[in-house]
């Protein structure tokens, strides 16, 4: 049986231990990270963990040395610049400003009730177009994009009324169906977006206060989805995906021996691929490297 000095000791040496991860930040670092990693999915998970921290350190370095020297105006504008002009690199945590937004829960994710807004075949393709090529979106299945066009709301302002406000903590993501806005950082006029474009896209991972305002410039309809009904769209999307893995991985015989947990990993490393009609999947011959399930 242990002694109570050893007790104190193992206390204490717990306690330490909480204090330098609270003081580092290092639970919201690593929660975000894994969010991340989820949300792209890359083929090799260590080369993006890799990149993420050596991204997220230049960073922390970067605004050590010139936060002093760098004006509130530049700071803005370089945040509102990574929102709307770098989308396809992984997004990063902030040192100034930025509050992971809270974890969806399973319950929450299958509690879900889906929400659909009608819209036509023509707003339909225009969403599509429009989120193409955003992070956020490009790793989307056709169910899960779908389920978010659904999902996505129609908000109108007239000309010179203001969407969003720096510095107010956003929590929607908008596409701009027809006219124009203004971008605004620290009351400079800095861009003008039009019809086909989208601002926002922070608020559906972060919490964050928004770097820049955007006002309308004509007479605005906008296409809208919160941060939590996007977030519960993605996370029922892997949680039925996952189920419905683990139902196919249960009738493989080869697979047999694997408990519960073993099939689950199995099943978070499957990854969806189409093939048309009459198109090769596997040539006789050839190495192999991949293995199949037929889902459809």
């Amino acid at each position: 049986m242990a002694s109570r000095p050893e007790q104190d000791g193992d206390s204490e040496a717990v306690r330490q231990c909480e204090e330098y991860v609270d003081s580092h930040n290092i639970q919201p670092i690593l929660k975000e990270c894994i969010f991340q990693l989820c949300m792209s999915k890359p083929p090799n998970p260590y080369k993006f963990l890799r990149e993420y921290f050596e991204k997220l350190e230049k960073e922390t370095e970067r605004h050590s040395g010139d936060d002093d020297a760098r004006g509130e105006a530049g700071e803005a504008e370089e945040r509102f610049g990574e929102e709307h002009t770098r989308p396809k690199q992984p997004l990063r945590m902030k040192r100034r400003g930025g509050v992971s937004a809270s974890v969806i829960s399973e319950a929450e994710a299958t509690s879900y009730v889906k929400k659909v807004v009608p819209k036509d075949y023509k707003t339909m393709a225009a969403l599509s177009k429009a989120i193409a090529k955003n992070i956020l979106f490009s790793h989307l299945d056709e169910t899960e994009r779908s389920d978010i066009f659904d999902a996505m709301f129609l908000v109108k302002h007239n000309v010179a009324e203001i969407v969003i406000q720096q510095g107010e903590e956003g929590d929607n993501f908008y596409i701009i169906d027809s006219g124009e806005v203004e971008v605004y950082v620290n009351e400079h006029l800095v861009s003008v977006i039009g019809e086909g474009g989208a601002f926002g896209e922070l608020a559906l991972i972060y919490g964050t206060p928004r770097a820049a305002t955007i006002k309308a410039k004509t007479d605005l309809k906008l296409w809208a989805i919160d941060r939590v009904s996007y977030r519960r769209i993605i996370m029922l999307s892997q949680i039925r995906t996952r189920e419905l893995y683990e139902r196919f991985l249960e009738k493989v015989s080869i697979l047999e021996s694997l408990d519960k947990w073993e099939r689950l990993t199995v099943a978070d490393a499957l990854e969806p691929v189409s093939f048309e009609d009459g198109e090769y999947v596997v040539i006789q011959g050839e190495q192999g490297e991949d293995f199949y399930i037929i889902v459809e």
